[in-house]
């Protein structure tokens, strides 16, 4: 009987939240909206000190606490210094409130799952997952319809568990076939989400195809790809810590 544990869920999908991405949001906003009183940019760095300390959590209960303080700080700077931004700008900061404050539900919603999901799981532990994953769709559809690239294989295994665990086969309407309807409806969504993220980054890499730019940060972020990788020789490890280094050496030196 196919199971997934509490444990596989946190590893699974821990590092969904990409800070990376709002940081570079926030970052973008912030120099739009320079030049500005040294308060509001103050109150600025403040927000991006605090969004570093999410990257480096740890703990749920910890993620949960920044991921909502977060979204407060950033409300009550757009609320209280608006007449210092544009408008633009303003509910740029307020969507990215939202954003974080729909990741802290997300969050919230996992943490109240206490029990592994199986095939014969209970009507509550049915519903704990289904709670999650509905807010864990909406959270990732968002996003620009894109997923962040180094999330791929590990919430792909996720979402083809549930699929596979939550296959009705008696077609009777029960309240647990209602909630494994949710789950293996939200879990083949987050599996088209996937496929679509990977149509978007497929381009090759060929000088002339994109900018420089484009080609620098594509190439760096496929670097991390050769991590997954699972050599079944010494020659095969060898030569991916190889190709890795050399790629990285060479991208320094751009």
């Amino acid at each position: 009987m196919c199971t997934i544990s509490i444990e596989e869920l946190l590893e699974e999908s821990k590092e969904i939240v990409n800070s990376n991405i709002l940081n570079e949001k926030l970052e973008n906003l912030f120099s739009r909206a320079c030049p500005a009183p040294v308060v509001f940019k103050e109150k600025f760095h403040e927000i991006l000190v605090l969004l570093e300390s999410l990257r480096k959590a740890k703990s749920l209960k910890t993620i949960i606490s920044k991921l909502y303080e977060l979204s407060e700080s950033i409300k009550a700077l757009a609320d209280k210094d608006f007449d210092l931004i544009t408008e633009e700008d303003y509910e740029s900061l307020l969507s990215i409130s939202d954003e974080l404050e729909l990741w802290g539900d997300v969050y919230t919603s996992r943490a109240k799952i206490d029990k592994a999901l199986t095939e014969k799981s209970s009507l509550a532990t049915l519903r704990q997952w289904s709670e999650w994953i509905e807010l864990f769709v909406e959270a990732i559809n968002r996003d620009e319809n894109k997923l962040p690239l180094g999330n791929w294989p590990n919430l792909e295994k996720l979402a083809q568990a549930i699929v596979e665990i939550t296959f009705i086969t008696n077609r009777k309407e029960t309240k647990k076939n209602h909630y494994k309807r949710i789950l293996n409806t939200s879990a083949k969504l987050i599996l088209s989400k996937i496929e679509s993220s990977k149509q978007i980054e497929s381009w090759p890499l060929e000088v002339g195809k994109k900018s420089y730019q484009e080609l620098l940060r594509e190439s760096q972020k496929r670097i991390h790809m050769l991590d997954d990788l699972d050599p079944k020789t010494n020659e095969e490890a060898k030569e991916q810590s190889d190709t890795l280094e050399y790629l990285k050496k060479h991208l320094e030196c751009r």
